[in-house]
């Protein structure tokens, strides 16, 4: 309000201080305000401006942030001053945690747009969009009827189910990651199987990763999937000379230090406890000697290859591959070519069923 002339100047369009904010980690640490607009495409912006962002020139980085974010400001000159002291003086009793990362949240489980469990103070936050694809279609009883009931007789399907599922008791039970491999020709149906673990989840040729990234981008893929399935295709993608950094680093569930783009005082590193599956036509030995490595006790403790059929002939192979049972279609490709279908509108619904339940 300008007294002198008994009128209200507009300062910026609407901005809602949602939460006051702090790190997850439970050491009263990193606090923030979490902020709520729209910019000029009336897309809805959330952002987290860290206070110690109001002691960097005189408040110029958030000031900065909000402009870049689309928010309507004035140019009057005293837009800047009275709007950071608006944010900087807000009151709100309203405490919320950021999770940086989806997974287990101390009794509850973080999703990208959701928390199961009783931790109803904490939320995902990241204003990068989320590696993990999750997603549904369908419900629970469709995915049962259309995909996973073909589990039932085939052994190897049923473990790459049983592997997904796996990926969030990996933490609870105090495992270390776990990686396995499936290996034979191509024409067995391997990526059936991969696809089968990754309907658990979401859609599978959106959810599952590939092998051509850099060791940094596969830390980043890594995190973002812990306490889930990491489903990467075909291994033969990679390197073959830094196939066995791989294993170690995703065993040991931790990537290189680093610093942060969050605001935090402290260096970040990448950490993850998850199950994780690959495929291609060689063992783990194979693709090691190509690149003139030697496989150690630590990658087959880490890393186990799984033979993606159990039939010892030619002609088995050929007509059934990955399956034992090809329940009443012709072979395992016809089989395959079903579930493929059945795929596209029945995924992503067991999971979080499994969460909700555990």
């Amino acid at each position: 309000l300008d007294p002198k002339k008994e009128d209200y100047r507009k300062l910026c369009a609407p901005i809602q201080i949602v939460a006051r904010s702090r790190s997850g980690e439970g050491d009263g640490r990193n606090w923030g305000i979490l902020v709520k607009f729209k910019d000029f495409d009336h897309q809805e912006k959330l952002w987290n401006i860290p206070r110690a962002s109001f002691a960097t020139d005189a408040g110029s980085d958030v000031f900065k942030g909000l402009l870049d974010r689309g928010l309507d400001i004035s140019s009057h000159r005293e837009t800047k001053r009275k709007l950071l002291e608006y944010l900087q003086d807000y009151q709100t009793p309203k405490r919320i945690a950021l999770a940086y990362k989806t997974g287990w949240f101390k009794n509850s489980f973080v999703f990208p747009e959701s928390v199961a469990g009783k931790d109803e103070n904490v939320m995902y936050y990241s204003e990068s969009p989320s590696l993990t694809k999750l997603g549904a279609q369908g419900d629970l009883e469709s995915w049962k009827s259309n995909v996973s009931r073909y589990c039932r007789g085939n052994a190897l399907a049923l473990f790459a189910v049983s592997a997904a599922l796996s990926a969030p008791l990996v933490e609870l039970v105090g495992y270390e990651s776990m990686g396995f491999h499936f290996f034979g020709d191509s024409s067995w149906g391997k990526s059936t199987l991969l696809n089968v673990a990754c309907s658990v989840y979401g859609e599978p040729e959106k959810y599952k990763c590939t092998f051509r990234a850099t060791d940094n981008a596969l830390e980043s893929l890594a995190a973002a999937h812990s306490d889930m399935l990491l489903a990467l295709d075909e291994i033969n993608q990679v390197d073959s000379r830094i196939i066995g950094d791989i294993i170690y680093m995703l065993g040991n569930g931790q990537g290189k230090h680093r610093a942060n783009d969050r605001g935090q005082a402290r260096e970040s590193q990448h950490r993850w406890k998850l199950t994780y599956l690959t495929n291609g036509e060689k063992t783990l030995e194979q693709y090691l000697t190509e690149g003139g490595k030697k496989v150690t006790g630590g990658m087959e403790m880490r890393f186990l290859g799984i033979r993606a059929t159990f039939h010892d002939s030619e002609s088995e192979r050929k007509h059934k591959g990955v399956f034992e049972n090809i329940h009443d279609f012709v072979g395992g490709a016809e089989l395959s070519n079903h579930l493929k279908r059945q795929m596209q509108n029945n995924y992503g619904t067991a999971f979080p069923s499994f969460i909700n339940l555990l």
